[in-house]
């Protein structure tokens, strides 16, 4: 879930001072450390927080806006855990910037033998965007190394564009998935399964959903059902194991 960082700044900023001592956020900080402060309005820069299910703050998104040409620029991520609801809220983010607040594209960097660097390649590959560019010795990191800035740009209509092809996969995928389970219901019990939405379900398949906005639901829920499979299902479970990584991978790599 995303929230105004102003409304949980001070939680922020410990987990954020805590970044200073840890390697692996020297792609982020640079040469030099400082505190999280919240802007106190979004003119020029927009900060957000990422939240658990427990209201927690697992993560920091922030970009500034250029409100003469109104497109969002300096996109910046900050994962301070392993917890798949920042990706999540990640993927929002750009959602809102094209499609709830209509800016015509979004620009952001990245230092180059940054390990996100894969998933922003990725990213942009997925949302018909592009590589604008490398600058070379760049950017000067804590450990005294210059490093090479990779560029990126993102258009709304690219964007756009590569959702409807996305929604048309997530179509094909749930005929796919619902299919497989129907075709097999006369061979399966009813499973009572817990998914993460910490909803309790008893069914058959003939009433499961598949919501494409809970796809990672529907992912966990797939996986509890191969879990209670009897072992003389083998051949549908390795057609539901296939449901599942062709869903990790269109939605999650």
């Amino acid at each position: 879930m995303l929230k105004p960082l102003i409304q949980y700044v001070e939680r922020a900023k410990r987990l954020f001072i805590d970044t200073w001592c840890d390697d692996k956020y020297k792609y982020y900080c640079s040469s030099w450390n400082g505190t999280l402060e919240a802007a106190e309005n979004d003119w020029e820069v927009r900060e957000l927080v990422s939240i658990d299910k427990y209201g927690e703050v697992i993560g920091f998104i922030h970009y500034k806006i250029d409100r003469q040409s109104y497109f969002a620029y300096d996109f910046a991520i900050v994962n301070f855990t392993d917890n798949i609801t920042f990706g999540v809220d990640v993927l929002k983010a750009i959602k809102d910037i094209f499609t709830k607040y209509n800016f015509n594209k979004l620009r952001f960097n990245v230092v180059c033998g940054n390990p996100v660097e894969i998933k922003y390649d990725k990213l942009i590959h997925k949302y018909g965007g592009r590589i604008i560019g490398v600058r070379k010795n760049e950017v000067k990191l804590s450990d005294g190394k210059v490093y090479d800035e990779k560029m990126y740009e993102i258009l709304k209509e690219d964007y756009l564009k590569a959702k409807s092809g996305e929604g048309a996969k997530r179509q094909e995928l749930r005929f796919y998935g619902l299919t497989t389970l129907k075709s097999s219901i006369n061979k399966l019990p009813v499973v009572k399964i817990n998914i993460e939405a910490d909803v309790t379900k008893k069914e058959s398949v003939d009433t499961m959903s598949f919501d494409t906005d809970h796809l990672k639901d529907h992912i966990n829920y797939l996986r509890h059902y191969i879990d209670s499979m009897k072992a003389e299902n083998d051949e549908l479970k390795d057609k539901l194991n296939k449901v599942v990584r062709l869903a990790k991978k269109e939605f999650y790599e």
